[in-house]
């Protein structure tokens, strides 16, 4: 996306549309993860390649909204029941809005034999565990789930989620995370050793236990560390014209350093100009010029000039190398998809007899296994 989406506190810039219904918001770790990690306006075992009316598709026009479209789509055990179409809005702000534009049958009566059926939003963290140094676990842990009830899921409705701050907003320091209004929902806690604020239960909850942050995490904020305030520090600056400049708030006084540090006279800096641009939000289907997902993806170029390559000390030779070594990359990347996807076909075989776990290691380690649990 265009903007970074805030998400149970996380920002989230990279994000996978799914045909199914839902948009999945986290690292593609096990295929699993996109039942912990998503955010549903409607997901179901949609297919869309079942009618040359249905569309997956998205639009980002860069001014702080992120559309995806899932039009006509129809179920693929259920054909009967007709075409589905729904959107998902997610805003730079972090609101987030499902429409409905047509919902032909009850989602009680969506089968959920060969695909689950959720509405709304969840997120989840990874632990991975070692026993004995030879065998590693990974588990996931869906420590929150927003689910909507399904009785309001009908046609022409719109359903707002408007986005909380979470205490891992707050990392500028001690003091600030203690005197949050996240920690007045959530008991926040600041851990010195990680520089963070956090509740305990997030993405980056292993790195919270492994700093033993749950035991010596400061929760009062009487006990936060003394703290240098840049108010103080260019607390009062004369600048090369004589004219003297006294910052009045910690925005101001960075602001201000930056402005010394490259001699240059200061300019106004509007902190209310932050809010004023706010986002559209909708009363219909959004309507705009879409882009088709397709099997292959978004893909992203970039393009080097001569000029451009002679600046950063590369020159023709160095170009083609980088240009080889791509190609060769999406050549591997490419072939490993197609023999896991048709494990039947040479190159599955291929990839099946010479998997890592068939490898021999001369260490302790030559016995590991993988082995995945989920927790809900």
């Amino acid at each position: 996306m265009s903007f970074e989406l805030p998400f149970y506190g996380h920002m989230v810039k990279n994000i996978t549309i799914a045909t199914g219904g839902f948009i999945y918001t986290g690292d593609f770790i096990h295929q699993w993860m996109t039942s912990t990690q998503y955010i549903a306006p409607l997901m179901a075992n949609f297919a869309p390649g079942l009618h040359n009316d249905s569309f997956v598709r998205y639009l980002d026009a860069g001014d702080g909204v992120f559309v995806v479209e899932w039009k006509n789509v129809i179920l693929h055990d259920q054909p009967d029941y007709g075409n589905f179409t729904f959107q998902a809005l997610l805003y730079e702000t972090g609101d987030i809005f499902f429409i409905y534009e047509k919902i032909p049958a009850s989602i009680h009566n969506i089968s959920t034999l060969w695909h689950p059926v959720k509405v709304g939003l969840a997120d989840a963290y990874m632990f991975i565990s070692e026993y004995l140094h030879r065998y590693r676990q990974r588990t996931f842990y869906q420590y929150h789930a927003v689910k909507l009830d399904y009785m309001k899921i009908a046609n022409n409705k719109i359903i707002h989620m408007k986005h909380q701050s979470t205490c891992i907003t707050y990392n500028e320091g001690c003091v600030e995370c203690l005197e949050s209004p996240a920690n007045e929902v959530f008991r926040c806690g600041w851990c010195s050793q990680l520089k963070r604020c956090s509740h305990g239960v997030d993405r980056l909850k292993q790195d919270w236990m492994m700093a033993q942050c749950h035991e010596n995490a400061i929760v009062d904020v009487n006990m936060c560390p003394s703290e240098i305030s840049p108010n103080a520090t260019y607390a009062s600056v004369t600048m090369a014209t004589g004219v003297q400049a006294t910052p009045t708030s910690k925005i101001e006084a960075v602001t201000l350093a930056r402005a010394l540090s490259k001699n240059t006279p200061e300019t106004e800096f509007n902190t209310n100009s932050l809010l004023t641009n706010s986002a559209r939000y909708p009363d219909a289907m959004y309507a705009g010029q879409f882009s088709n997902v397709t099997a292959d993806g978004a893909e992203s170029e970039t393009h080097f000039t001569t000029k451009n390559a002679a600046r950063i000390g590369i020159g023709v030779g160095g170009i083609a190398a980088i240009v080889a070594v791509s190609l060769f990359i999406i050549f591997v990347i490419g072939w490993v998809y197609y023999a896991y996807s048709h494990p039947t076909s040479a190159s599955g075989q291929f990839l099946i007899k010479y998997r890592p776990n068939n490898w021999r290691l001369s260490n302790a380690r030559a016995n590991t296994r993988y082995q995945v649990a989920l927790h809900m």
